[in-house]
């Protein structure tokens, strides 16, 4: 049995192998990044949900932006939720301001008809995902934020 190797996509004009891989390097290229990210000429909100990712932007936007200048937005749905909590430590570690949008069953429902009005298939992760995101963007907006991260 011979085995082949197939590639799916090719990475033209980019060979990482000769790129600067040191941490200097790494940061200067995520501060760049993220740089173009947060350019926008109103305010910027946040979604952050607790996990490495959100967690990590808000870090760099506080830092790029200046705490006074960013608001996070956090689905809350129990006391008990390990993300929550960790994104409560999060924003007071750091110094950012948090809105928490609670998930209560008149605020599921309306995000389910939401969902069903605006989705053509019905999404991977409706009930952390779908409704919490839907809850989320409602609040963010009534909020008067024109761009979400």
């Amino acid at each position: 049995m011979t085995t082949h190797l197939i590639k799916h996509f090719e990475l033209k004009g980019r060979s990482f192998l000769k790129k600067d891989l040191s941490l200097s390097s790494i940061r200067s290229t995520f501060k760049g990044e993220f740089k173009k990210i947060f350019n926008a000429d109103v305010p910027v909100a946040l979604l952050l949900s607790g996990g490495v990712d959100s967690s990590l932007t808000c870090v760099i936007a506080a830092k790029l932006l200046g705490k006074e200048n960013v608001t996070a937005y956090t689905s809350k749905a129990n006391d008990y939720d390990p993300d929550y909590i960790n994104s409560v430590k999060l924003c007071k570690a750091i110094g950012i301001q948090q809105v928490l949008v609670e998930q209560s069953i008149e605020a599921t429902e309306d995000a389910i008809k939401n969902i069903i009005e605006y989705y053509d298939e019905p999404p991977q992760n409706i009930r952390g995902g779908a409704i919490g995101g839907m809850t989320l963007c409602k609040q963010v907006a009534i909020d008067g934020y024109k761009v979400v991260i």
